[in-house]
């Protein structure tokens, strides 16, 4: 569903308060970014940086946060480009509910194997 509203013409009060869409937008993709940065790159990072195992903590995102970037995308004028950097980061970020789903339905503990 929230395919179909980036790729169509639809926008949320028009684009009548670009400043305010742009900076929640900017805001959610920062959030977005950091999410994806902290749940796939930052380990990889610091093993390469010559760190050992035992010294990484895991870190969490901050989890529906990332969802600004769609907000703010209502709230902005109409823009294909646009459209689709919203899409990619809502795809990115490891946080937002896309991800949840994809995880509970990839848990077999969620649909009742034993043993998992």
């Amino acid at each position: 569903m929230c395919a179909a509203l980036f790729f169509t013409e639809w926008r949320l009060l028009g684009g009548q308060y670009p400043k305010m869409g742009y900076i929640i937008f900017v805001l959610g993709a920062i959030v977005s970014v950091a999410n994806m940065y902290t749940s796939l790159l930052r380990y990889p990072v610091h093993l390469i940086l010559g760190k050992s195992r035992d010294n990484y903590k895991h870190v969490s995102g901050l989890p529906l946060i990332g969802g600004l970037v769609l907000i703010g995308a209502w709230l902005l004028p109409q823009s294909l480009w646009l459209s689709l950097v919203t899409a990619f980061l809502m795809l990115v970020d490891t946080g937002s509910i896309s991800w949840f789903v994809v995880t509970v339905w990839s848990d077999p503990s969620f649909r009742g194997k034993e043993n998992a």
